[in-house]
C-alpha cells in the first residue's frame, strides 16, 4: 500500500490532486479498508518515510521526509490499532464469500495474444471490462484458473482466441457435468502452438456451442463501434467479430446492421451440452464495456449510473440464474459480503466525498439475521433482510450480522 504523493509519476500525470495523486488521511482509510473489504490478509506500505532520491522522491510514505509523524500516519496507525485489536479476532477468521461468476484466466490466451498484438492491452481492457460489467450489476466475480473451474456453478469467459486441447476438453466435462459458460467470441480459435483450427470453433468447442463458425474478422481497429443486439438490449463489442451458422444451438442476438459483412448475422447461441449449458457471443463484450461505459471515474463529481454493456450483462446474469449476494440502493456505493468460522460480516464502501444514504438489500440465503452491529464506520439497522446506513464519505462500514 501507499500512503503518500505520487507527483510526477507516468500514471498519474494528466490526473486531479483528489485521483491519487495526492494522498489525504481519507484516501489512506479507504484505500486500506478496501483492500480487507476484497480479501486482503496483510497490508505493507512499502515506504514508511518517503524516498529522498530520484524520481520517486516524496512518495508513498505515510510519515514526512524527515521521519516525523503526519495526518497521514496517524490514519494509517489508527488503521493498523483496529486490525490488531482483540475485538476483531472473529472478523479475520471470515473471508469473502465466493464470488456468483468465476472469470476464467488463461495464461495461453494472454501469452498469445501479446505475441500476436505486441502488448497486453486488448487482453487486459477485455478481462477488466467483463469484471466491471458484473461489478456495475452487483454481482461478485472472481478470477479463476481452471483447475478451480470444479468451484464454481457459472463461468465467463472473456476473448479466448488460444486455448489448449487440455483447457478445451475441461471445458466441455464440466459444462456436460451441469456447468453454466458464457464465452465470448472466437473460443480457441488458435490451438496448441498457436495453430489455427480448420473447423471453427476449434478444439472440439462447435459441437458444445452448438454452433459454426460463418464469419470471422481480425480488425480490432475497425470494430471499436460494434455492436449486436440480444434480449432486446443492444450491445457492443470489438477486437474480434465471428457470426455463425447454429447446429444444435438456438440463436438469441444478431449483429447490429452497418457491421459489413456481420450484419444482422448471428452474434449470440444459446445451447444445451449433457447437463449443462453454453451461451456463446461472437465478438468481446468485456472490451466493448470498457470501451463505452459511462461510469463516473469521479463519483463525487454527480452521478455513478453505469453505460455501455450493463444491460447485457444483466441479461447475461439472468440467463444463467445469478442471483446477487447483495443488492445496493445506490450506485456510488460498494456491499461485501464475509462469512466463514468468524460469523458474517457487511462491507459498504462508499468512494465520494460525501456521506450517502443507502440501502443493501440481502439476498435469500442471507436473511435469516436479525441484529447488526457496526466494527467501523457507521451504525446501521436491519429489517427483512434490508440494512440501511448512511455510509460516511471516503470511508468502508464493517458491520456484524447476527
Amino acid at each position: 500500500a501507499y500512503a503518500g504523493p505520487l507527483w510526477l509519476q507516468s500514471n498519474v500525470l494528466g490526473k486531479p490532486r483528489d485521483e491519487g495523486r495526492i494522498a489525504e488521511p481519507d484516501d489512506v482509510r479507504y484505500w486500506d479498508l478496501v483492500s480487507f473489504m476484497c480479501g486482503a490478509t496483510g497490508l505493507l506500505y512499502l515506504r514508511w518515510r518517503p524516498l529522498l532520491d530520484g524520481p520517486l522522491f516524496g512518495a508513498f510514505g505515510p510519515y514526512a521526509m524527515d521521519g516525523s509523524r503526519t495526518d497521514r500516519s496517524e490514519m494509517a496507525g489508527r488503521i493498523a490499532r483496529w486490525v490488531a485489536a482483540p475485538e476483531q479476532e472473529a472478523l479475520w477468521r471470515s473471508r469473502p464469500v465466493r464470488g456468483q461468476v468465476g472469470i476464467l484466466v488463461l495464461p495461453e490466451t494472454q501469452q498469445f495474444l501479446y505475441a500476436l498484438n505486441g502488448d497486453s492491452a486488448y487482453y487486459a481492457r477485455s478481462v477488466e471490462g467483463a469484471y466491471r460489467g458484473f461489478f456495475d450489476i452487483n454481482v461478485q466475480a472472481d478470477w479463476v484458473r481452471i483447475e478451480d473451474i470444479d468451484d464454481y456453478a457459472v463461468l465467463y469467459l472473456p476473448i479466448p482466441a488460444m486455448m489448449t486441447a487440455d483447457t478445451a476438453d475441461a471445458l466441455r466435462a464440466w459444462v456436460a457435468a451441469g456447468g453454466t459458460l458464457i464465452s465470448e467470441g472466437c473460443p480457441g480459435y488458435f490451438g496448441d502452438r498457436g495453430h489455427v483450427g480448420t473447423v471453427q470453433p476449434n478444439l472440439g468447442l462447435a459441437d458444445l456451442f452448438g454452433a459454426r463458425e460463418a464469419y470471422v474478422e481480425f480488425t480490432p481497429d475497425l470494430l471499436n463501434d460494434l455492436s449486436f443486439h440480444i434480449a432486446g438490449a443492444t450491445a457492443w463489442g470489438g477486437v474480434f467479430l465471428q457470426t455463425y451458422a447454429v447446429t444444435t444451438g438456438q440463436a438469441m442476438g444478431w449483429f447490429s446492421p452497418g457491421c459489413g459483412r456481420a450484419s444482422e448475422q448471428v452474434a449470440v447461441v444459446d445451447n444445451a451440452w449433457g447437463a449443462g449449458r453454453t451461451l456463446l457471443m461472437g465478438t468481446m463484450a468485456g472490451y466493448g464495456h470498457g470501451a463505452h461505459a459511462q461510469r463516473d471515474a469521479r463519483p463525487d463529481a454527480g452521478s455513478c449510473e453505469t453505460g455501455g454493456n450493463t444491460a447485457l450483462y444483466r441479461a447475461l446474469a439472468s440467463w444463467a440464474g445469478v442471483v446477487p449476494d447483495v443488492t445496493v440502493s445506490d450506485p456510488c456505493v460498494i456491499a461485501r459480503l464475509h462469512a466463514g468460522e468468524g460469523g458474517t460480516y457487511l462491507w459498504v464502501a462508499n468512494p465520494t466525498r460525501a456521506p450517502r444514504s443507502v440501502a443493501v438489500s440481502l439476498a435469500p440465503r442471507w436473511q435469516a439475521y436479525r441484529e447488526v452491529r457496526s466494527l467501523w464506520g457507521a451504525e446501521a439497522s436491519i429489517e427483512a433482510g434490508e440494512v440501511r446506513l448512511v455510509a460516511p464519505a471516503r470511508d468502508v462500514t464493517v458491520l456484524a450480522l447476527r
